[in-house]
């Protein structure tokens, strides 16, 4: 006799849950497009290692080499302008499979989306399914989502950001019963690689390090003192990542500073909040707007979405004001602290990336991929309470927001099924 089968029904909330679900989704129609792609073989992971690729490979296959000063753009010569973590892991896996470098460089972003796709499923477990489509449909329609599958650092900078995130807010005080010395050495390992990843690694462990540091100072028990161990242990192996690139360029080089050398240099990058306050009234369009131009220019889009993350953050910042005002006299919980830090450390890079790209030549050309970070903790970050009444209650402006928000996502993921057909085909996008 056949006994009847326990498993649960495949369902809606099932499938949108599983820890697969946005890896496979994104990951599907990257494969479609890659192998659609004219003249190339079926799931070519070479066609996604382009125009940055070509640094981080010579950095694995060479190690680092500049003069001083630095060379203009020249990857063979002079190629401090990268943080070593990426190209490393990938000439690791390039020792261990012995495929080249232009295949295990795209090889590490498409494991790193991975570890993004369950750690997002860990995140967003406690949210209603409505609220977890919502979230995973904006990150899947965001126009420089296909990044976190070609040979650029944004995904094992976001699967190190969103696992440190996980960890220090799940694993240990979630319930984990782990060796305290196993919990640190973890947090030293993510602390150190975000350290070595990306300028602004160091950001979302400060800003969580401040906040238990209040906290404790304000209630000295257990649990903030653990907090306070952990988010310091975390800041402090990703000030040491950071530093010791820098000591490496001082030691072999003589100028601890060439990353920024190189960057002034090969891309005249500046940090320069006046001057990216000035792209506001002065968007970079090329000539009189058309909207083909949409399409062909990416820097068009970059600049609006920089304009609207800008009012959303302002707007999230108001509405949590106004929340936490009211509650003043409540002690804020755990997890609330925690997503507070978080919201001021995504509004602090947003910042700095924006005002760090404001050279002559980008003028906000990296908006969109510069923003992801951003984007990812807000995703994460938004609850319903930031909505206005009007969005929230049964009744005409609900259906008016699910259309305008569908119209938007429809196109913004137009958008990026161009931006990954020309980055294929080596036309410039970023």
């Amino acid at each position: 006799m056949k006994l009847p089968d326990s498993r649960p029904p495949l369902s809606f909330d099932r499938i949108l849950r599983h820890p697969l679900a946005f890896f496979g989704i994104i990951a599907a129609w990257v494969a479609t497009k890659v192998a659609i792609t004219p003249g190339a073989r079926p799931y070519d992971l070479t066609l996604l290692c382009r125009w940055d690729c070509r640094w981080y490979e010579a950095i694995a296959r060479l190690g680092y080499v500049s003069p001083v000063p630095p060379l203009f753009q020249d990857s063979e010569n002079s190629n401090v302008a990268f943080f070593p973590a990426y190209p490393s892991i990938a000439r690791f896996f390039s020792a261990i499979t012995k495929w080249s470098l232009l295949t295990t460089l795209p090889l590490v972003s498409i494991l790193g989306a991975l570890v993004i796709s369950w750690l997002l499923t860990r995140l967003l477990r406690e949210q209603s399914t409505k609220t977890v489509a919502i979230k995973t449909a904006i990150l899947l329609a965001y126009p420089a989502m296909f990044y976190l599958f070609v040979s650029y650092s944004e995904s094992l900078y976001i699967a190190l950001l969103l696992l440190g995130i996980y960890w220090l807010r799940d694993v240990v005080s979630g319930g984990k019963d782990l060796p305290r010395s196993i919990d640190l050495l973890a947090l030293a390992l993510l602390g150190f690689n975000l350290g070595l990843t990306r300028l602004t690694g160091f950001l979302i462990p400060g800003f969580l390090c401040l906040s238990a540091m209040i906290a404790y100072f304000r209630e000295r028990t257990e649990e903030n003192r653990l907090d306070l161990v952990r988010t310091a242990f975390f800041l402090g192996f990703s000030g040491l990542g950071l530093g010791s690139f820098y000591l490496y360029c001082h030691l072999k080089f003589g100028a601890w500073n060439l990353y920024f050398q190189q960057l002034k240099l090969g891309w005249y990058k500046e940090f320069s909040p006046l001057k990216a306050l000035g792209l506001y009234f002065h968007p970079p369009l090329e000539g009189p707007f058309e909207w083909s131009q949409v399409f062909t220019y990416p820097r068009i889009v970059s600049w609006a979405m920089i304009v609207f993350l800008t009012l959303t953050l302002a707007y999230v910042a108001i509405r949590e004001a106004k929340i936490r005002w009211a509650k003043r006299t409540e002690v804020l919980p755990r997890i609330r602290r925690f997503d507070s830090a978080l919201l001021l450390a995504a509004g602090t890079h947003f910042v700095i990336t924006v005002c760090g790209d404001v050279g002559p030549w980008d003028r906000w050309w990296n908006g969109i991929r510069y923003s992801m970070p951003t984007v990812f903790l807000l995703v994460y970050l938004f609850r319903a309470e930031w909505l206005p009444a009007a969005f929230t209650r049964p009744g005409v402006g609900r259906k008016v927001s699910i259309a305008i928000l569908t119209v938007i996502l429809v196109f913004f993921f137009y958008l990026e099924m161009g931006y990954l057909i020309r980055f294929t085909r080596q036309e410039w996008v970023s």
